[in-house]
């Protein structure tokens, strides 16, 4: 293996790694580490037809308006273009809202 090789393998192991901590926050309802792992500029659009930025959806799950019974991510690939790493993959969730439950699959 040679030395951009063995750089790509770590920055994708650090990522997979990432990709879990965000999960389990968000399993967990954690806002610190959600704050700490999200950038500011965070936009999100869901099949749940929610399009929200960061300081929204960290408001909504302290709230406990946004709650996730189970969140299972599972990345297909990761590829690295020079300092971009791209992440593609799907998840599974069961959300919970103030007035409803709903099961989403995303990829």
């Amino acid at each position: 293996m040679n030395a951009t090789s063995e750089s790509n393998a770590l920055r994708h192991k650090t990522i997979e790694t990432m990709e879990q901590r965000e999960s389990q926050a968000l399993r967990d309802g954690d806002v610190s580490s959600l704050q700490r792992l999200w950038a500011d500029d965070l936009i999100v659009n869901s099949t749940a037809n929610l399009i929200a930025g960061k300081q929204i959806l960290l408001e909504m799950i302290e709230q406990g308006r946004l709650r996730l019974r189970t969140h299972q991510r599972r990345p297909v690939r990761i590829a690295t273009f020079g300092d971009v790493v791209v992440v593609t993959g799907n998840e599974v969730t069961d959300l919970i809202t103030e007035s409803a439950e709903f099961k989403l699959f995303t990829s």
